[in-house]
């Protein structure tokens, strides 16, 4: 059994005076698990690592950064509209969307005249014909007549993907979360999303994917300092990382707002000794196209990106 102290760069094993990581450290100790976090514990309270990453998310902090966003107009207003433009952000003259609330400015999106009655936005009509009768599905909103070919049949009438292409993406997507890709030099990235568990049910790798969400969205605060939505107050990098947005099982929690839903976002982070020195947060919005990156560097780096 080994021994060693705890600290921010690792652990200092005690029998050779070396800094290590919790995995070398459970290597090093004659175990070969790969769950360290489970079975390395504190010699006082005899509380194990997983056990502390644990307390640490259940805390009421935590807790708050992984809420949808739930943003309800004034109880003093009659206007339920966003009071910014989906595009730019920014107030001014704004056309309204009758369905989600959402506006623009005519000019970003191109609207030579304006239209007079009820107008839905591009995110409320089908992409393929252009109507916003009758229900629409995600996936960018498609009618399902008017899918044809592109739809996937081995899907159910209640599927939310577009197309075979769509869903490969998100199976693909998902199927690396979480999964450490080892690179030269010590090197490796891992791609997270974060993800939602049962009251009370603690899944060895879904708590280490939030733990790394957690320090990741303090590595992105530390560059991205102003980043206060002027018009709801949100967080956008926390929201951006915790891809925050609308909660389509409990209508309770969800958000009217287009502009501020930020689901379908993921976050990679490289890594160098199991020490986060880069992260990026990217969406993927066709098989064509990854757009809205945000990338920023540890302190041990100055550079940060937006795309």
């Amino acid at each position: 059994m080994g021994e060693g102290k705890v600290s921010r760069e690792g652990i200092l094993c005690s029998c050779c005076s070396c800094q290590i990581t919790v995995g070398e450290f459970e290597i090093h100790s004659g175990f070969k698990t790969r769950k360290p976090y489970k079975h390395i514990v504190l010699a006082v309270s005899r509380l194990s690592l997983f056990g502390c990453q644990i307390e640490a998310l259940d805390c009421r902090e935590e807790e708050e950064k992984r809420t949808y966003n739930n943003i309800q107009p004034e109880a003093t207003t009659d206007d339920k509209n966003d009071d910014a433009c989906m595009i730019c952000a920014d107030g001014g003259d704004l056309i309204c969307c009758e369905r989600c609330h959402s506006t623009f400015h005519p000019n970003c999106i191109f609207m030579e005249n304006i239209p007079q009655g009820d107008w839905l936005c591009p995110y409320c009509v089908c992409k393929y014909c252009a109507s916003g009768m009758n229900l629409l599905k995600k996936c960018a909103q498609y009618h399902s007549k008017c899918g044809g070919e592109n739809l996937d049949l081995m899907n159910s009438p209640t599927s939310l993907f577009c197309g075979s292409s769509c869903r490969k993406i998100y199976e693909g997507l998902q199927g690396m979360l979480g999964v450490k890709n080892n690179l030269q030099d010590g090197l490796s990235w891992t791609l997270l999303q974060r993800t939602e568990q049962p009251f009370g049910s603690y899944e060895y790798n879904n708590v280490q994917i939030n733990s790394k969400i957690a320090l990741a969205c303090l590595i992105m605060n530390e560059c991205f300092l102003s980043t206060i939505d002027l018009h709801t107050r949100a967080n956008i990098t926390q929201c951006i990382v915790y891809n925050r947005g609308t909660n389509i099982i409990s209508l309770i929690f969800r958000s009217d707002l287009t502009r501020i839903n930020y689901s379908g976002f993921y976050t990679a982070v490289l890594e160098k000794s199991d020490e986060i020195i880069c992260v990026a947060s990217i969406r993927c919005f066709s098989r064509f196209s990854f757009k809205e990156i945000y990338i920023d560097m540890s302190n041990s780096s100055s550079m940060c990106m937006c795309f």
